[in-house]
């Protein structure tokens, strides 16, 4: 559910309709009231300089009219300020696209019940002199950068439905209207939903940083979208059957799902996901999200495990009975031992033996588990038998040594990982006080094994890990993301790589953050220039990338683009938790990763450049139907289906366009090498 930009009614109709010029225009005035606003030009619809009541872009300095607009446009592009709308008859306005909007002499009158700002660099809510209409019912300030909503904007008083999506918000509005029936908060900076008014039907938070959510009443909701959040615990959220039509847990890295009897029953009673004949999304959806929850957690909560959905056997949930205890209490990780105690009433003996045998156990199963700054690890004090790492494990990782720093100056300082895959994850750190990225082999998520003994890494992954540490030393370019060392204590199971830290994230990331208006193909060009400058480098060494994706391109305001992730690489691209997008169709069908394919590769990522969406996010539905990933590659390896372009000059170079369809070529021998396609890129800049 979202808030869409283009309504389709007839007043809704975004396109510019200009008038000419007409010598019965009224002459400017002697003395022009727009010289305080900032912008060259301002939009308004004062009668005594437009023509009628339509509006008018008017010269701030001269009051010279320089575009009129006919009476049923209600999109304007480019317009740097609006002043007094108030002769605006339209139900619907739109102000998008510009690199600012002056807002000081804003006033629009009380015909526009839907106001669309989109696409604004700078914008500024504090500059609003009144407040915005109170018969206004819809908002959307979207992709205008903006990094907090001002406490005392005044939000109108029936409103129901609110956009915010791609901005950079950290904290909800604590003022929202009481009557709002959704919010949508898509590809923002979010850790909480601690100020949602009660009584929404639609929440949408998808790609935010939310890892917590509990105890709250969403038994009025009726579409929760909560995807692509480091979400790892979803407990005491209460839903109601009869309103719950749409529920979205995709890529979440959850590892605690714990919901009431009458909660559980909304979830069991949704389909799989599909579109409706309304085109609105319901069932539920889970791409990528697996659950295998803790039995022994669940008991100690007098709960049972079930499973909601006949077609999810690897998503599981604990259900508890229907108590207010149950609503208050969050299942924090660091409180699971404790909860359990309470629940069970065990003696403070009995506490502490149960703590010692089963604390890390327990943890690694819940996953991600929080850090005190300056932790370590938490899963070094694992003891590691010499068997689990044999003499030849030991032996390479002895080889490390003359890159090993010195362990108290490393220090990890998230709580949480700052990014993950499906091998590794990342964590923020520093080192010798700079900023650092700290790589660490994925704990594996075991279910129950006899007396909770610890599971660490197996020496397989660790072997592979130490072969990573190997490659990244030796590797150095402007455009591979710098090796600082490694560190680990006395056993294989700790190691982990200290990486240069990149101030701007991923490529995957700041697309879902930024429209095409925003982010100029200049720029765009020097990011295809970084990732080929370091692709050419590897293939002269020779080595192949072998998982080059959006998401392993890192980008710095300063260090510009660079490479990242040269560990081990994907074979099983069945299971959920791979990315298949990426993938030359050779290597889905079984071949070896070579430089083609990551040739290939590239040209997806030209793709996401293009549209800044996941690559093939429009073909995974057939009508009303889910397309499986089994589907779409079987489709890629047949040569019969290529990710998306917006082939449109104005928006899409065509000279990029002609690059990737070369890059995108079935047959391997037809694609161009990456050194071809730096003399090319360099050629058209």
């Amino acid at each position: 559910m979202s808030i869409a930009g283009n309504r389709n009614n007839s007043t809704a109709t975004a396109t510019i309709t200009a008038l000419p010029l007409l010598s019965s225009l009224q002459s400017p005035p002697s003395s022009c009231g727009y010289k305080d606003s900032k912008g060259t030009s301002i939009l308004v619809t004062d009668p005594a300089i437009c023509l009628g009541l339509t509006p008018c872009e008017v010269a701030t300095s001269t009051c010279t009219v320089l575009r009129s607009f006919a009476a049923n446009v209600t999109g304007f592009t480019n317009i740097t300020a609006v002043g007094n709308m108030g002769n605006y008859k339209n139900s619907y306005l739109a102000i998008t696209n510009a690199p600012s909007l002056d807002l000081r002499a804003f006033h629009v009158s009380d015909a526009v019940e839907y106001l669309n700002i989109e696409n604004i660099a700078t914008l500024d809510l504090t500059q609003l002199p009144t407040p915005l209409p109170s018969t206004m019912t819809t908002l959307r300030m979207v992709n205008c950068n903006l990094k907090e909503i001002p406490s005392a904007f005044q939000w109108p008083n029936k409103l129901n439905r609110v956009g915010l999506d791609s901005n950079r918000l950290t904290t909800l509005p604590s003022s929202l209207p009481e009557n709002l029936q959704l919010v949508a908060l898509r590809h923002n900076q979010l850790t909480n939903l601690t100020w949602l008014p009660a009584g929404l039907g639609g929440i949408n938070v998808l790609n935010n940083s939310i890892q917590t959510l509990s105890g709250v009443d969403w038994r009025d909701v009726t579409y929760v979208e909560l995807g692509l959040n480091p979400l790892t615990t979803f407990a005491h959220v209460r839903l109601s059957a009869a309103r719950l039509t749409y529920f979205g847990l995709s890529n979440c890295p959850l590892t605690n799902l714990t919901v009431d009897a009458s909660s559980f029953r909304a979830l069991r009673n949704l389909p799989p996901f599909y579109i409706n004949s309304l085109s609105k999304a319901t069932g539920y959806r889970i791409v990528n999200t697996s659950l295998a929850t803790n039995v022994t957690a669940c008991q100690s909560l007098n709960g049972t495990v079930e499973f909601p959905w006949p077609d999810a056997a690897n998503f599981s949930v604990c259900v508890v009975l229907n108590a207010p205890l149950y609503q208050r209490l969050p299942w924090a990780l660091s409180s699971l031992l404790w909860i359990g105690a309470v629940m069970a009433g065990l003696l403070v003996l009995v506490l502490v033996w149960v703590t010692q045998r089963t604390s890390q156990s327990r943890r690694r199963k819940w996953g991600y588990i929080p850090l005190k700054n300056g932790a370590k690890n938490p899963f070094n004090a694992v003891k590691i038998t010499v068997a689990l790492h044999p003499p030849v494990v030991m032996s390479k990782l002895e080889a490390l040594r003359p890159f090993k720093l010195k362990p108290s100056d490393v220090v990890t300082t998230s709580k949480y990982p700052i990014a993950h895959g499906v091998f590794g994850e990342i964590w923020g750190g520093l080192y010798k006080d700079t900023k650092v990225a700290i790589k660490r082999v994925k704990q594996p998520l075991p279910m129950a094994r006899p007396n909770d003994t610890p599971l660490p890494p197996g020496p397989s992954s660790v072997d592979k890990f130490i072969d990573e540490v190997h490659l990244v030393s030796q590797l150095k370019h402007d455009h591979i993301v710098t090796f600082v060392g490694a560190n680990w204590t006395s056993n294989a199971s700790d190691l982990e790589i200290v990486m240069e830290y990149m101030d701007t994230g991923d490529l995957r990331a700041f697309l879902a953050t930024h429209s095409s208006a925003t982010y100029s193909w200049t720029e765009k060009a020097q990011v295809m220039r970084g990732i080929l400058a370091g692709l050419c480098y590897l293939h002269s060494l020779p080595l192949v990338h072998g998982d080059l994706k959006s998401k392993n391109v890192l980008l710095d305001s300063r260090k510009g683009t660079k490479l990242t992730d040269f560990g081990e690489k994907p074979t099983n691209f069945a299971a959920p938790s791979v990315m298949f997008q990426w993938t030359a169709p050779e290597v889905l069908a079984g071949r070896p990763f070579d430089v083609a394919a990551d040739v290939y590769s590239f040209g997806v990522i030209l793709s996401e450049l293009s549209t800044h969406m996941l690559p093939y996010a429009d073909k995974k539905l057939h009508g009303r139907k889910t397309q499986s990933p089994q589907v779409l590659m079987s489709q890629i390896v047949a040569g019969t289906l290529q990710p998306t372009f917006l082939v449109d000059a104005m928006i899409f170079p065509s000279w990029v366009y002609d690059m990737a369809m070369r890059c995108l070529a079935l047959d391997p021998i037809q694609r161009p090498t990456a050194a071809d396609l730096v003399a090319y890129v360099m050629s058209h800049l």
